[in-house]
């Protein structure tokens, strides 16, 4: 989650003066240091995005849901992007303008992981209860099976509520 907040922290911050820089005197030395940063940083986020993304779909639509939020993304601001940085360009007079965009971007991103982060949050929260009784039935499970003892669904439940209501937020162990 760290690289996932502060790549486009940083990206934001350095997106318009980093081209600012390159266009006051363009060379091939200050072109390959804006490059290698804009690179690391995109490597870096979009290698734990990827991870993240998939994770925060639920099982059953993690396949179409990933590939319609990365096949969006990619379209919008990848198809887009050649048009936005041409009308910058043309309005402001300024070479370093796709800065503005870049940065836009970034934020926007950064916008979706603080969103995406508190929604993860959230549904933990609601499935505190669905993990404990699925803990429940996994132990009753384990126990039939090593004939120690039978634990009847309504023992098993009642253990559930006292795990529960002991401790809502923390997860029962194992």
């Amino acid at each position: 989650m760290p690289l996932l907040m502060a790549a486009p922290l940083l990206v934001a911050c350095i997106g318009y003066p980093g081209l600012r820089w390159l266009v006051k005197s363009p060379s091939f030395d200050r072109l390959l240091v804006i490059e290698l940063c804009l690179s690391a940083l995109f490597a870096a986020y979009n290698g734990a995005m990827v991870a993240f993304l998939a994770e925060s779909m639920p099982r059953s639509v993690r396949t179409a849901g990933f590939s319609l939020a990365f096949s969006l993304a990619t379209a919008l601001f990848g198809g887009f992007t050649p048009f936005v940085c041409t009308w910058l360009i043309h309005v402001t007079g300024d070479k370093a303008a796709p800065g503005l965009w870049l940065s836009a971007a970034a934020v926007i991103g950064l916008t979706g992981v603080m969103g995406l982060r508190a929604l993860a949050a959230g549904r933990a929260q609601g499935t505190e209860y669905q993990f404990a009784r699925n803990t429940i039935e996994l132990d009753e499970t384990r126990m039939v099976e090593n004939s120690d003892a039978v634990v009847s669904r309504s023992d098993a439940t009642s253990r559930l509520s006292e795990r529960v209501q002991a401790d809502p937020g923390k997860r029962p162990e194992r």
